[in-house]
């Protein structure tokens, strides 16, 4: 699982579940969960992760949910039919000619993924690494289908939720690989330390926005590129 702060980043992937956040001045969101010890297991140091966070633009925390919680997680995605209603679902087509969809919600609801994204690990972890309070923006499905899915462009998330009216970049994103990934299936890819270089102007790239080319070709020249697997 990682936490995204404004890196650049991209992905082809399978099925993922991810869910923004944004620093609050007045409201805290109410958090639930199992805390920081999952079957006897510690999980990562909040105040470490804060600092790789600071640093990198992201932290990538293995094992935060058990296989367990993921499978859960997947049946609640796979048993809701609301999900496979073409109302509910966006599709976004790429340049190429590939299809991403997606399901997209801003009220978290009190059923597993609202649970999930609640969680004490995930709401602690966001008020350490945006240094305070949080609300939840939205959270969001992504399907895409093996040989036939989109390619997500280089992109920061705030790059076009500051379209959005978002002003300030105090905002970031929870994301959890639901199917295991890899390079091999075109896994998310991260840019460390891009952070740093502010937001990038955004454009329109098929169905889907995409940071500046020139820019992103700049910064994959001098940032490492992370493959989470």
């Amino acid at each position: 699982m990682s936490f995204q702060m404004v890196p650049l980043c991209a992905a082809n992937s399978c099925r993922l579940f991810t869910s923004p956040f944004l620093r609050s001045i007045s409201a805290r969101y109410r958090s639930c969960g199992t805390g920081r010890t999952l079957g006897g297991r510690r999980v990562g140091d909040i105040v470490a992760e804060s600092e790789l966070f600071a640093r990198d633009g992201f932290v990538v925390a293995r094992s935060l949910l058990s296989a367990e919680e993921v499978a859960l997680v997947r049946h609640a995605i796979q048993g809701d039919e609301s999900f496979q209603a073409e109302e509910n679902t966006i599709k976004l087509a790429d340049f190429s000619g590939g299809e991403t969809r997606l399901n997209l919600w801003s009220n978290p609801g009190k059923g597993t993924l609202g649970v999930f994204c609640r969680s004490t690990r995930i709401v602690k972890r966001m008020e350490a690494f945006l240094k305070g309070d949080v609300v939840h923006y939205h959270s969001k499905v992504l399907l895409k289908e093996p040989n036939s899915g989109g390619v997500w462009n280089w992109h920061q998330d705030y790059g076009y939720w500051y379209k959005d009216n978002f002003l300030w970049p105090h905002m970031a994103t929870a994301y959890l690989a639901v199917d295991a990934q890899s390079a091999s299936n075109g896994g998310l890819k991260l840019l460390r330390g891009s952070h740093f270089a502010g937001r990038l102007d955004h454009w329109s790239k098929g169905d889907e926005q995409g940071a500046d080319e020139e820019r992103v070709a700049l910064l994959r020249g001098c940032c490492e590129e992370v493959q989470c697997e």
